[in-house]
């Protein structure tokens, strides 16, 4: 649907092709919530922000460009249309797949791949268009989580994930030097209410077009013995 209502409001966030990722009832990822509306203009457009979801900014610029201004936090522009998501089966799993051209001003379109297998989650980011573009991949995370960054640059970089009851691994793979951190960040889990949270960050640079592969596998922590 259009974003912005014509420039007269919107609930709208910058959440396009963002994934929320559930366990054994383990929440993986996250999204960032809300935080709140017109009592703190900075925590509502850091809540709404790209960086604040599942998916890939480029050039450090917004899916759909919003003003910073305190008397415009309903205020988003009509920039990402996203086409329908296409569903594949795909031997034990499927394939979930859209593209959005919010970056189209910047000549770039985003296309993300979403498998899932068992123990296995795989996220295809496809970015094409032209020109050279600094990328950047999030993954948000609760508190409880701990985060072990095992490799964190080079052309495939990986960390452990470990929760109570999961222990997972994401690795993210591309044909460019990548960058993977993680850092405290801060999430909504109701209007108002905020908390200490982590992000993982991989990030790179590209020209005119590339695929960034990540991997989130899985198992219970009984299991390991």
């Amino acid at each position: 649907m259009p974003n912005g209502i014509d420039g007269k409001g919107s609930h709208t966030h910058n959440d396009k092709l963002s994934v929320v990722v559930r366990i054994n009832g383990n929440e993986l990822l996250s999204d960032s919530g809300t935080g709140c509306y017109t009592r703190d203009f900075e925590m509502r457009n850091r809540f709404r922000s790209t960086a604040a979801h599942n998916t890939v900014r480029i050039d450090g610029e917004e899916q759909n460009r919003f003003s910073t201004s305190p008397h415009a936090v309903f205020r988003i522009s009509d920039d990402a249309h996203v086409t329908p998501i296409a569903l594949e089966d795909a031997g034990e799993g499927h394939i979930l797949s859209a593209s959005h051209d919010g970056y189209s001003r910047l000549g770039v379109v985003h296309t993300r791949g979403v498998e899932l297998a068992p123990g296995l989650l795989t996220l295809e980011d496809q970015l094409s268009g032209s020109g050279s573009h600094t990328f950047e991949a999030r993954f948000h995370l609760r508190a409880l989580w701990k985060v072990d960054v095992q490799r964190d640059n080079g052309t495939q970089v990986q960390c452990r994930i470990q929760g109570p009851d999961l222990a997972a691994h994401l690795s993210c793979q591309a044909p460019v030097e990548l960058e993977m951190l993680c850092r405290a960040e801060e999430s909504s889990t109701a209007y108002g209410v905020t908390r200490k949270t982590k992000q993982i960050l991989v990030r790179g640079r590209f020209l005119e077009q590339i695929r960034l592969f990540s991997y989130i596998s899985w198992e219970l922590s009984g299991s390991e013995g």
